[in-house]
């Protein structure tokens, strides 16, 4: 006969708070908008100049206590369909995005923000910032 295991494990955190952090590009040129999520989130969306972004699935990290393996946040990025090329240098570009806790009371919290496209400077190939 088997013995029963007894598991345990913390409750999720609630969603505490979301920010677009950054706005940067991949290997392809395509701009990505990073949103960091304090919290557990059930769902999360992200517009770029009012067109709802895809997530990024290939992108992301979780965020952890140090020395520890609990999850307290999350990065994710969103692929926004825009490229940066000279076309969009010096343009400014809105952002927002929402995200509804995974737990009760399943409230919504959401951030925006605008950032102004820039070129690289010379010799500066190793970012992948844009603003």
């Amino acid at each position: 006969m088997a013995k029963p295991i007894t598991a345990y494990a913390v409750p999720a955190p609630s969603l505490k708070s979301i920010s677009i952090t950054d706005l940067d590009y991949d290997e392809k040129n395509e701009i990505n908008v990073e949103v960091t999520i304090i919290g557990t989130p059930k769902n999360v969306l992200c517009w770029y100049e009012n067109t709802l972004c895809q997530r990024n699935m290939n992108e992301g990290y979780y965020l952890f206590h140090s020395g520890s393996n609990i999850a307290y946040g999350e990065v994710v990025y969103f692929k926004t369909g825009m490229y940066y090329t000279p076309d969009n240098y010096n343009k400014t570009v809105d952002v927002r995005c929402q995200a509804t806790n995974a737990n009760r009371p399943w409230n919504t919290l959401s951030a925006s923000r605008s950032f102004t496209i820039k070129p690289k400077e010379s010799g500066d190939l190793g970012t992948s910032s844009l603003w």
